[in-house]
């Protein structure tokens, strides 16, 4: 079962939400617990501790019920992690109580926990009273048809809640339409995640029904069901008259060439997505481009994720085509795709000033596609992140490269793992280095480096004072060398 707290791009994770919103993130080790457990209820009130985090460490209902005791006096915790804590039934009930009176905790993290419909209403029961609490997870937990029938009709008077994780809850599409009647009358949630639920065309279809009157979801996670070419119909109706969603993510849902189409369509009058994920969703160079005539005439969208599809040279093109004028969109990741043809993407480069961040990992640009890459960006001024990792690049892209790095004043970010770099080319990326005052952050994971290459990046490292972080590792570099570069260098390093 994949993890409850994932980071697919358009949805804020649990961290982010913390960082954006004041919290302080406390040690997240068993130290923590061990010092609860010593000094019992005492210690979370006499701390100012913010963010509580205490995942897989199975308290159990005795460590449950020291929190809870803290939870009723304590006034300072407003984040609180027990994903994987078996908690159990009495765990859960006396938790809910707590929340009832407690007015300090906006986020509470409850992922595989073993709930099912009696845990599931005592939570339903508490978010009827409580109204601070805006961030729930309860992915990866069975709730089953009466847990969810119980959330959803929570959720149609609860007006606090703004983030809720229901990733993994065995929905299917005869419980996709109780949510979407919820989300008809609801006015507070901002951001769902319903990914891995089994949900079908047809529950797409209440979901988007749906959106047609919410006026307050902004972030929508569909990630991982099977709404197939059907759904995205429901979808592109839904995108042409919402006016508030931001942030969808498709990913991996078998809408093919043919739902590229229809939510290419939509994307053509919507002028509020900013924000889409169709990677893994077998789509072709007809579906992209579908997308390409979208991008034409789109003024919104900021990022676009295709990576995981079957998109060739010629769905490469369509795009390329069109973003060389397009000037909204910054954010673009075509990786694993069945890319050969650097071209197309250089004389994109050449011309367009708005994209910030490209990803076009695990394609097979070799030398000659990342040639034309480079030499683009040596005119190109925008562009801070490039992702070319698993490419097949060896010594003749790398002695561009290096060329670039010396004249380049705008890349910031730079990923070259599993190429061909070896000795030479570290060599030739070292010389550029000593010059280079805009890169902060270097992958050059598994690239046959050796000692000599990893030598070389530490005298480069002594002249240079902008690199921050640095990735060296799987590298056939021994002991001795590694020992080097630590004492010349004290970033952020992987070795």
């Amino acid at each position: 079962e994949e993890g409850s707290k994932e980071n697919l791009e358009g949805l804020p994770s649990s961290e982010s939400l913390q960082e954006e919103e004041g919290f302080v993130v406390c040690n997240r080790d068993k130290e923590v617990w061990e010092e609860i457990m010593i000094h019992k209820r005492n210690f979370l009130l006499s701390t100012d501790m913010t963010v509580l985090s205490l995942p897989s460490l199975g308290i159990g209902e005795e460590g449950i019920l020291l929190i809870c005791e803290s939870l009723t006096s304590n006034t300072t915790l407003t984040s609180l992690d027990l994903d994987d804590s078996d908690l159990g039934s009495k765990g859960i009930k006396l938790l809910s109580e707590t929340l009832k009176l407690n007015n300090t905790l906006m986020n509470l993290s409850l992922a595989r926990n073993n709930i099912g419909e009696h845990e599931t209403m005592f939570i339903c029961k508490a978010l009827r009273l409580n109204n601070t609490l805006t961030h729930l997870n309860l992915s990866c937990n069975a709730i089953s048809e009466s847990g969810i029938t119980l959330i959803c009709e929570t959720l149609k008077v609860n007006g606090t809640l703004s983030n809720l994780n229901l990733q993994s809850t065995f929905m299917g599409d005869d419980l996709a339409l109780l949510l979407g009647e919820a989300l008809k009358v609801n006015k507070g949630l901002t951001t769902l995640n319903i990914s891995h639920n089994d949900i079908g065309s047809s529950g797409a279809r209440y979901l988007c029904e749906s959106l047609n009157t919410n006026n307050t979801l902004t972030n929508l996670n569909i990630h991982k069901n099977d709404i197939g070419e059907s759904g995205a119909k429901f979808i592109n109706a839904a995108l042409k008259t919402n006016k508030t969603l931001t942030n969808l993510i498709l990913s991996d849902n078998d809408i093919g060439d043919k739902g590229a189409a229809s939510i290419s369509d939509a994307l053509k009058v919507n002028n509020t997505l900013t924000n889409i994920n169709l990677s893994f969703n077998d789509i072709g160079d007809d579906g992209a481009l579908s997308v390409s005539k979208a991008l034409k005439v789109n003024t919104a969208l900021t990022t676009l994720h295709l990576d995981n599809n079957c998109i060739g040279n010629n769905g490469v093109r369509y795009i390329c085509d069109e973003l060389k004028a397009n000037k909204s969109l910054t954010h673009l990741d075509l990786s694993w795709n069945n890319v050969h043809e650097g071209s197309y993407i250089g004389q994109c480069l050449r011309l367009n000033n708005t994209l910030t961040n490209l990803t076009i990992s695990d394609n097979f640009v070799h030398d000659k596609g990342a040639i034309y890459i480079f030499e683009a960006l040596k005119e190109n001024t925008s562009l801070h992140q490039l992702n070319i990792s698993y490419n097949h690049i060896g010594s003749e892209g790398i002695k561009v490269l290096g060329e670039l790095l010396t004249v380049n004043n705008t890349l910031s970010t730079l990923s070259l793992s599993d190429n061909k770099v070896e000795e030479k080319g570290a060599s030739l990326i070292c010389e550029a280095l000593k010059v280079n005052t805009t890169l902060t952050s270097l992958n050059l994971y598994r690239n046959k480096i050796g000692d000599n290459g990893a030598l070389s990046i530490c005298e480069a490292l002594k002249a240079n004072t902008t690199l921050v972080a640095l990735n060296i590792s799987c590298n056939n570099i021994g002991d001795e060398a590694k020992e080097s570069i630590r004492e010349t260098w004290k970033g952020n390093l992987e070795i």
